[in-house]
């Protein structure tokens, strides 16, 4: 029976070693190119096994064991990144988004050094106390100042004549 594809391509991702993978049928048998060489003997083994099981290869690769020089049953594994390219619409977007946010940072920078170099209008006023009035001092503590002046005279409470 054969398929709507001529060619198949499938394309897989492992995070466990980092590596991203192109499977392609042809006539010649399976190309598998792998972006990076961390995969070994036995690792791409389970690997052919699994995508044959789960049918992206021929059934007959679901026994293969190891590989040879020349190739297993037209498996051939080749480390070959030129298939690989990065999609430029998130990158674009990235990039749009930033150049946007540094004007905005900038304008915004710009903004609060001009409102810092600017004089301001109202004057400052000292603050002094007036009579009656709270008064806080530099250690925080907060009291009201006395109205009237304490009197020197002694008084006469507590005082017995002799």
């Amino acid at each position: 029976m054969k398929t709507a594809f001529n060619h198949p391509q499938y394309e897989f991702y492992y995070h466990e070693p980092y590596n991203l993978l192109l499977v392609e049928q042809d006539e010649n048998g399976v190309l598998i190119r792998a972006a990076w060489n961390n995969f070994s003997d036995r690792r791409k083994a389970c690997f052919i096994k699994e995508i044959a099981a789960e049918g992206f290869i021929p059934d007959r690769h679901q026994w293969f064991s190891n590989f040879e020089e020349n190739g297993y049953n037209g498996i051939r594994w080749v480390v070959d990144r030129s298939w690989v390219k990065a999609n430029p619409g998130p990158a674009h977007k990235a990039k749009k988004f930033m150049m946007w946010m540094l004007l905005l940072t900038s304008f915004l920078w710009l903004l609060m050094m001009v409102g810092l170099a600017l004089p301001t209008k109202h004057a400052v006023k000292a603050a002094v106390a007036k009579p009656g009035e709270f008064v806080q001092e530099a250690q925080g503590r907060v009291y009201q100042k006395e109205t009237t002046k304490p009197s020197l005279e002694p008084t006469k409470q507590g005082l017995e004549p002799m």
